[in-house]
C-alpha cells in the first residue's frame, strides 16, 4: 500500500529550511526570516499553522488538532509572548486552542463561541 508521508517533505516546502524542533508530530519550515510554517505531517489533511516572531512579541495563527502538542513547537521556536489567533472553529484550526486560552483572540460570533464551548468542554474531559 503507497502512503502519501513517505514522500516528505512535501513539494512546497522543499526550497525552504527546516528547522530542528522536540515534538515529532510536526515539521516547522523557515519560510521568511520572521515567519514559520508549523506543518502537521502525519495527518492526511496536511494542517498548516504559521507562527510570525518579533523580538517582543508573536502571532500564532490556528493552532492545529490537538494529536501533538504546538505549544512545544511554540517554545522551541520563541520565548516571546504570544497571541493566537483562529481563523475559524473547525477542529483542524482550534484543536489546542486550549493551550493557550489566555492569548487567544476570537473573531466572536455565535457559531464561534458554541464550538469553542464544545471543544474545550471536549478537550478538559480528556485531561
Amino acid at each position: 500500500m503507497s502512503s502519501w508521508f513517505n514522500n516528505l517533505p512535501c513539494l512546497q516546502y522543499s526550497s525552504f529550511q527546516r528547522i530542528s524542533i522536540s515534538e515529532s508530530w510536526f515539521q516547522v519550515y523557515a519560510i521568511h526570516p520572521i515567519v514559520f510554517a508549523i506543518h502537521e505531517t502525519y495527518q492526511h489533511l496536511e494542517i498548516i499553522s504559521y507562527l510570525i516572531v518579533d523580538p517582543k512579541k508573536s502571532l500564532l495563527i490556528d493552532t492545529e488538532m490537538d494529536i501533538g502538542n504546538i505549544e512545544k513547537v511554540f517554545n522551541d521556536l520563541t520565548a516571546v509572548s504570544l497571541t493566537g489567533i483562529k481563523t475559524r472553529t473547525q477542529h483542524d484550526h482550534v484543536g489546542d486552542n486550549w493551550h493557550f486560552e489566555q492569548s487567544l483572540i476570537d473573531f466572536e460570533c455565535e457559531l464561534s463561541r458554541n464550538n469553542d464551548h464544545a471543544l474545550f468542554t471536549e478537550a478538559h474531559k480528556k485531561i
